[in-house]
């Protein structure tokens, strides 16, 4: 960790979880923080000595005064020793403002595709403020924009105002935008052994993004029609809400592994990850489908030539529940997962004519047969990925003049289609 910030002479001091405790500068405490058990802000308080009251003796007493900031979810209210009062509170489009008792003002954010707050209007549309950023996040000096006291900025990130620290603050760790480094290690530096754990977005801030201070999400480009004129944009490329009902969040990369595998980072909400080859093939436009779809929905549709290509059954759904979870191979694969320790693993669950007969009535796992399972820990869960497909040679039992096809083909009908089942198991 940066213990000392020689160029504005400040130590600092951290706790269990590496995060900034106390900031001082010689013997004054410039900055306290306080965190909750899993990391998130409580508190943001600094101390200032002022002169109080005069004694008997006509010596001055000098008092030490606790102002900051305490943040309640989305609430963050002033402190003033000890005296809070709401600040403000974060929407979807911006914040709301208290100005006065029962007085509160709209201001909504114009982001650009990195999230930084670029232009703040209020609710009749006038402009209250105008930011511009160097790539690493340092913010333009130019007197002729409009400012105000925003500190959601770079990134949508709050500033840390106070004394004037300046940094960011991304959650798992704090940011330097003057240098462009990080204060501590990359919590994932296992991940990028090639490259400084204190970098930040592989020195590449136009392609990356950092959503948190743990990993860098990329950007591609899509084409946006805005009346005649065809713009292209980048996009944070995520799987729809696939993933929501679990609270895991799929991201994929153009990043390739030793294999050539293009690899998708998971991450859950609670800050843990792994890493999944070829994701977007299984995962990019799939259809998430709903719990009246079941084992016969999907055979149908395979036979009559509708319905999706691709479908996505993810959490409680029921042909996970009775179907994968009742499957006696797949819950051995798993115990000997959970006994490897591994971070992930994959194997193919081969059905045969022992699957035939332990499936018995069991028509979701007669109808899937043979198929593929990932498992990937998240913390202390595990995130389980099954792979299956219909088509023409596993319905034919694999006879040697039977060919399959795409559902594009011009023979819809038995063109293949694939499912997902992704669920997690503690």
């Amino acid at each position: 960790n940066m213990n000392r910030d020689y160029r504005k002479n400040l130590d600092f001091t951290y706790n269990l979880l590496n995060l900034p405790y106390q900031v001082k500068q010689q013997d004054t405490v410039r900055a306290t923080y306080t965190y909750l058990a899993d990391g998130a802000k409580l508190a943001a308080t600094a101390d200032t000595i002022v002169a109080g009251a005069i004694s008997l003796h006509g010596d001055i007493v000098y008092v030490t005064q606790r102002k900051g900031f305490d943040y309640f979810g989305s609430l963050v209210y002033t402190n003033n020793n000890g005296i809070r009062t709401l600040e403000s509170t974060s929407f979807g489009g911006g914040r709301i403002n208290r100005t006065g008792t029962n007085a509160y003002d709209i201001n909504y954010f114009i982001t650009d595709h990195l999230g930084s707050t670029r232009v703040i209007v209020d609710n009749n549309g006038i402009i209250k403020e105008q930011k511009d950023f160097y790539p690493f996040g340092k913010e333009h000096e130019n007197s002729s924009l409009m400012s105000s006291t925003n500190r959601w900025s770079f990134n949508g990130k709050e500033k840390q105002t106070i004394k004037d620290l300046g940094w960011l603050d991304f959650s798992a760790r704090m940011y330097d935008s003057d240098i462009g480094r990080w204060f501590v290690q990359d919590l994932l530096q296992e991940k990028k052994p090639w490259i400084s754990s204190y970098n930040y977005c592989l020195n590449n801030p136009l392609k990356y993004v950092d959503p948190n201070g743990m990993a860098e999400w990329e950007f591609s480009y899509i084409q946006m029609q805005i009346g005649d004129k065809t713009f292209e944009v980048p996009h944070w490329e995520r799987i729809s809400d696939t993933g929501d009902d679990m609270e895991v969040d799929f991201v994929h990369t153009n990043e390739v592994d030793e294999d050539g595998s293009q690899l998708t980072y998971i991450y859950d909400r609670e800050g843990n990850s792994n890493i999944m080859k070829d994701g977007r093939r299984y995962l990019k436009g799939g259809t998430k489908r709903n719990k009246d779809v079941n084992w016969w929905t999907i055979f149908s549709e395979w036979t009559n030539g509708d319905g999706p290509i691709r479908s996505i059954f993810e959490g409680e759904h029921p042909s996970i529940t009775e179907g994968i979870l009742k499957d006696l191979k797949y819950v051995s694969e798993l115990q000997e997962f959970v006994k490897s320790n591994k971070m992930k693993s994959n194997t193919a669950i081969r059905f045969g004519a022992l699957g035939i007969l332990l499936a018995h009535d069991n028509m979701q796992l007669q109808m899937m047969g043979s198929y593929n399972v990932s498992f990937y820990k998240l913390g202390d869960k595990i995130l389980s990925i099954a792979l299956d497909s219909k088509s023409r040679t596993s319905y034919y039992l694999h006879l040697p003049f039977v060919n399959n096809y795409e559902r594009s083909h011009e023979k819809t009908r038995q063109g293949n289609t694939y499912q997902v089942y992704m669920f997690l198991l503690k």
